[in-house]
């Protein structure tokens, strides 16, 4: 077996640089998740904004059962504008009678889409829905 020359001998011993190739290999897998991470906790954010809203909205028409549904929608918008834009909020109300009481039914939906294009998942709908009773 050959010997490698003194510059290749001295080579194969260096450890400088070892980091830096360790830190170039795992850099993007770290930010991924740390990418990843932040846009799921986004996702839940929205979420339970959009929910929290919705109850709000509810617990607002069982105390004003004489309220209109543009009050009901900015009830809701004005309890989910910490997190959402108005605009990307889709409600709709329906009323029911069972054994002589009227409920009303909110239900909000809202598009999430991911800010960067790393997390392979498309737009993502979310539904928060509330049923109360309107006592007058």
């Amino acid at each position: 077996m050959r010997r490698a020359p003194g510059a290749l001998r001295r080579l194969s011993g260096d450890q400088d640089g070892g980091t830096a190739l360790e830190f170039a290999l795992l850099f993007p897998i770290v930010a991924l998740f740390l990418i990843g991470g932040v846009e799921f906790g986004r996702l839940f954010w929205q979420r339970s904004s959009l929910e929290h809203a919705v109850e709000e909205t509810g617990r607002y028409a069982m105390a004003h059962t004489d309220a209109s549904q543009t009050q009901l929608t900015s009830v809701l918008q004005a309890q989910a504008a910490n997190a959402l834009q108005a605009s990307t909020i889709t409600i709709t109300y329906s009323t029911a009678a069972t054994g002589g009481i009227n409920y009303l039914t909110i239900t909000a939906t809202h598009t999430f889409t991911f800010v960067t294009r790393l997390v392979p998942y498309g737009p993502i709908t979310l539904q928060s829905r509330a049923r109360v009773p309107l006592l007058s």
